[in-house]
């Protein structure tokens, strides 16, 4: 999955050289006379995560950060990428930590706060969106989105559903203090509007729509679905998130034995990752245009139960949360040709 830069180095011996260059010429002059034939023969490279910082988990589960003089057990859950910032919620004790630039330098643990929760330490922080001053994080045991400042503290508290049998786990941005949400315990698509005060005895305002859909992304305006009928039968959609039960644009089919969608950006490109019978693959869908396939140099293995596992930050370009080993959890990039 990660592949080493290699180097081969040939020793050519003085009598040679006539040859060589003579062969080189040769070549030379069939690739000028017919480069269309060349190019057809030339595969492209499969593409390579290139890893910005991993963490190996030295008891399985967590590894131990040291910041301002104390320890915290941590494990990425969810992240967030804004410029050269990555924040990330922690797996177990709840605190958001910063990293910050190319080769990324820990800049901040911060502990989450609320006065008003006094089981915090127990919760569950499945996923972030980071959007102007505040980080919004959805805690999945309560069915609630938070409000947060950078420093951890929590202002404001949003009820989702009180429905028996709702599962929660992952959320996208819809607009200023909206989002999107998936309950795969009821088969529902939620949007949630988080704009006004919270009303304690309330769920916060939005419509419901029922969704059956394996894997998801959203942003704003678009929803892509990727669901599973049958055992490797996976069907791929295009949704107008205005009204998701009108009838879906049909991206793709596939036999495959895995479909992750990974993200949506603001014009409605998404990427999605599988592995079929050709191997592992991205898939980018631009809206208007055929699907593209790129080959990956070896299958990614993603966090169980994490949150958000990639995110798109160049139009050709992803952050992704992967298992670098079953001992190490690594966040990596790709870069699309």
């Amino acid at each position: 999955m990660f592949t080493p830069a290699s180097s081969a180095f040939v020793r050519v011996s003085r009598g040679s050289l006539p040859l060589l260059l003579g062969l080189a010429v040769g070549l030379t002059m069939l690739v000028s006379l017919d480069p269309v034939w060349a190019r057809s023969r030339r595969a492209p490279r499969p593409l390579i995560l290139r890893l910005r910082q991993s963490w190996p988990l030295t008891d399985g589960q967590t590894t131990v950060l040291s910041y301002g003089g104390k320890e915290f057990r941590f494990a990425p859950q969810s992240f967030w990428a804004e410029g050269s910032r990555v924040r990330f919620v922690n797996r177990f004790e709840p605190c958001l930590v910063e990293y910050e630039g190319g080769q990324p330098i820990l800049t901040q643990v911060a502990p989450v706060a609320h006065d008003e929760d006094r089981k915090l330490a127990a919760r569950f922080f499945s996923d972030l969106i980071e959007a102007g001053p505040w980080i919004w994080l959805l805690e999945q045991s309560t069915a609630t989105i938070r409000r947060a400042r950078a420093d951890g503290t929590i202002d404001a508290t949003w009820l989702l559903t009180e429905a028996e049998g709702a599962i929660i786990t992952r959320f996208w941005p819809a607009g200023p203090g909206k989002f999107w949400l998936y309950d795969r315990g009821r088969g529902l698509l939620l949007l949630r509007s988080c704009e006004n005060a919270p009303d304690p005895d309330r769920d916060a305002p939005g419509p419901e729509f029922p969704l059956s859909a394996d894997s998801l992304a959203a942003r704003h305006g678009h929803l892509v679905v990727a669901d599973r009928e049958g055992d490797v039968d996976w069907i791929i959609t295009r949704r107008p998130a205005a009204d998701p039960t009108a009838e879906p644009l049909v991206l793709a089919t596939l036999e495959a034995e895995e479909v992750r969608l990974l993200d949506v950006d603001e014009t409605g490109t998404a990427f999605a990752y599988v592995r079929d019978r050709r191997g592992p693959a991205l898939l980018r869908f631009v809206a208007g245009q055929a699907p593209e396939r790129f080959a990956l140099a070896g299958p990614w293995r993603f966090p169980a139960d994490a949150g958000r596992i990639a995110q798109i930050i160049a139009p050709r370009q992803l952050l992704v949360l992967v298992m670098r080993r079953p001992d190490e959890i690594a966040l990596a990039e790709v870069t699309l040709p």
